[in-house]
């Protein structure tokens, strides 16, 4: 394989790097807009049923569980998706490596 050739398959895994780092980082924001929406969620349904506090293993613990269910579906398909992109940067990272070492 020619000089130019390597050069350009480690450019090609370059590029594929920064991409998968900008994928990345994208599913991080989501991450955390999501857990903010749950924080929100979590905090409405205290409020509106006049509780400050609700501890673990307790019956308005469960109820809050019930009525913030979709916005806690939410929170771990997002933290599937980030953990999936950050798996995916790292396989690019190292094939990058791969053509540099």
């Amino acid at each position: 394989m020619g000089t130019k050739m390597i050069e350009v398959a480690k450019l090609s895994a370059l590029i594929d790097v920064a991409a998968k780092a900008i994928e990345a980082d994208g599913h991080e924001d989501a991450l955390n807009a999501t857990q903010a929406d749950l924080d929100e969620a979590y905090r409405e349904w205290k409020v509106a049923r006049g509780l400050g506090r609700v501890e673990r293993d307790t019956i308005e613990w469960e109820h809050m569980m019930l009525g913030t269910a979709e916005a806690y579906a939410d929170l771990e398909k997002a933290k599937r998706a980030s953990r999936n992109a950050k798996k995916r940067l790292r396989t690019a990272i190292a094939r990058y490596k791969g053509w540099i070492e």
